[in-house]
This record gives C-alpha cells, sequence and structure tokens, in this order.
C-alpha cells in the first residue's frame, strides 16, 4: 500500500489538499481539530518528525475524557501506528506518509481539512455570487 516515499510536509500537504500553517515555534503542521483553539499546536495536528516518519498529535483535554483517546490510540496502532507518547488525555502516535491507509486515517483522527476542488464552472459561479453580494442591496 506504499507509493513513492514522501519526503516533506509540504508532499504530504499537496498528495491530500491540506493547509500547512506555522505553530508559536516556527514550525510546519498540519492543523485538525479543535478549529478555535488559541495557538495551532494546541489541535490535533499532523506534523514531519524527522526521518521519513510523521507525527499524529492527538489532544482531547477539551472534552475531558480519556476513553477517546484510549479508543483512538487503539484505533491507530491497530493500523500500524507506533505510540510515541501517551498521556492520560493526549498522545503522539507516529506512521508512515507513504502509506495511504495510515495517511488518510491521521488526516481523519486530526480533523484536518481537505481543500475543496472546484470546476472552472463551478469557481466562475461562486466569484459571481460573491461579486454579487459584496456590491450590496440594489
Amino acid at each position: 500500500m506504499t507509493s513513492k516515499p514522501m519526503k516533506t510536509l509540504k508532499q504530504f500537504a499537496e498528495t491530500y489538499r491540506l493547509k500547512i500553517k506555522t505553530d508559536s515555534c516556527g514550525d510546519q503542521i498540519i492543523p485538525g481539530k479543535p478549529r478555535k483553539a488559541d495557538k495551532h499546536e494546541d489541535k490535533n495536528h499532523i506534523y514531519d518528525h524527522g526521518d521519513g516518519t510523521f507525527g499524529l498529535y492527538i489532544n482531547f483535554t477539551s472534552s475531558a475524557s480519556s476513553a477517546k483517546w484510549t479508543y483512538s490510540r487503539a484505533r491507530l496502532l491497530e493500523s500500524g501506528f507506533k505510540s510515541w507518547q501517551d498521556g492520560d488525555f493526549d498522545g503522539i502516535v507516529l506512521f508512515n506518509p507513504s502509506d495511504k491507509k495510515q495517511a488518510r486515517l491521521a488526516i481523519k483522527e486530526a480533523g484536518a481539512r481537505i481543500k475543496r476542488l472546484l470546476s472552472p464552472e463551478e469557481r466562475d459561479r461562486l466569484v459571481q455570487t460573491l461579486r454579487l453580494n459584496r456590491s450590496g442591496p440594489q
């Protein structure tokens, strides 16, 4: 299930149509949920762990349920992820970004938003709607 190796977070983000953000330390991450967290690194996120391995940080402290992390971790380990840190409400698991199954599960667990692909016709229609809405009542 592995394809060509992904060397960078940017390649991963382009392949799966994800946004990259910079956290407060200057590291690049792919943020997920919860969307209203003050800092990007407080959200679930995917990051480059080094040596061709990516990390998935999952944080359930806002829901205060250790069971959510326990079940999430079990699902990930069952799919071939490796445990790196295991806290009560959060943790880090490592995965191979070239493995499509692991990559998609990491994206889903993080809650990362996938960018929409628009056809030229759909894009033109949305631009026209935006122009009408910005022009105000006539």
